[in-house]
């Protein structure tokens, strides 16, 4: 229980006022988890990149990719596919996790193998240093066709730049069907919100420190 300098608890309207600075600063941070701007965004590899676009939604972004299909090998038997983004938090914040949220269907002796890098970009949008945030994985007939995974950043940073490919085979084998196919294509950036549930907890305190008085 939380008490004043007199050694009694906070009175119901201190408590009301505590618990509206919580409120308020639990919204904010919801509300910067909501702030990500995605910017530069590059979906190159004609012609099965012909036709892609791309929304975003709060601090997720998604790729619409229709013609991202290889099948018995048209319009050709091995195809890399990428798909480049930036990112920006905003003044003031931070990420330090992407999500990854894939779903790839292959058939036959299709298969697609994907990477992923996070690099640090600077004011001027260069990247700094290397990755800060790599992940891979192997689509083929016997696996799993969504994938999932959280890729944590090496260092929180505001602005970031995501580099996807996908290195789509699907070889014209004869009596089978050979399919690579790009399906969802989603990522989620999750800004660090610690800066500002440190903002909110000053501000409890600032409340206590006034009761006090």
């Amino acid at each position: 229980m939380l008490m004043d300098s007199t050694g009694d608890g906070i009175t119901t309207m201190s408590k009301g006022m505590i618990r509206s600075l919580v409120v308020a600063s639990l919204a904010t941070i919801g509300a910067a988890a909501h702030a990500v701007t995605f910017y530069n965004v590059i979906i190159a590899s004609p012609p099965l990149s012909d036709g892609s676009s791309w929304s975003s939604t709060g601090n997720a972004i998604n790729f619409y990719t229709p013609n991202a299909i290889l099948m018995d090998g048209a319009p050709a038997a091995f195809v890399p596919f990428s798909i480049q983004y930036d990112a920006d938090m905003g003044t003031g914040n931070s990420a330090n996790q992407v999500g990854v949220n894939l779903a790839v269907v292959t058939a036959g002796s299709g298969f697609v193998q994907f990477t992923e890098q996070v690099f640090e970009l600077d004011n001027a949008n260069n990247e700094v240093g290397g990755p800060i945030g790599t992940d891979a994985f192997l689509f083929n007939p016997n696996t799993p066709v969504v994938y999932s995974n959280d890729i944590a950043l090496s260092r929180s940073v505001q602005k970031l730049r995501v580099k996807k490919t996908f290195f789509m085979n699907a070889a014209d084998v004869q009596n089978q069907l050979d399919l690579a196919a790009i399906q969802i294509v989603n990522q989620n950036v999750v800004p660090e919100p610690s800066a500002l549930a440190a903002l909110g907890l000053g501000l409890i305190a600032v409340a206590r420190r006034r009761r006090s008085k």
